[in-house]
């Protein structure tokens, strides 16, 4: 059997490649850019040098990015239970 062992935190180039997204994604995403949401010590941290890359948690980043999706779905879910116009609907399913 090969080695599949993945640890938690990864650098950024592995994070980007293990969820899909790009490093611009999650920069913009941590808690120190405006709207972000990925918490620093939780899911992100500082390397131990200033040329350091910054580690990610790339298993919580994936639960919370899902967590968001679900409750965004909700959210959908819930406005076109009341929306009375094909514009409005349109606007929410994204189409």
């Amino acid at each position: 059997m090969g080695n599949s062992y993945v640890p938690e935190w990864v650098n950024s180039a592995t994070a980007e490649r293990l969820l899909s997204m790009s490093r611009q994604t999650l920069k913009r995403k941590r808690d120190i850019a405006p709207n972000g949401f990925l918490i620093n010590g939780v899911h992100w941290r500082y390397g131990s040098s200033i040329s350091s890359s910054i580690q990610w948690n790339h298993k919580l980043i994936a639960q919370e990015f899902n967590y968001r999706g679900l409750i965004r779905n909700d959210y959908i879910k819930e406005q076109l239970k009341s929306a009375k116009d094909s514009n409005r609907i349109s606007d929410l399913v994204g189409a």
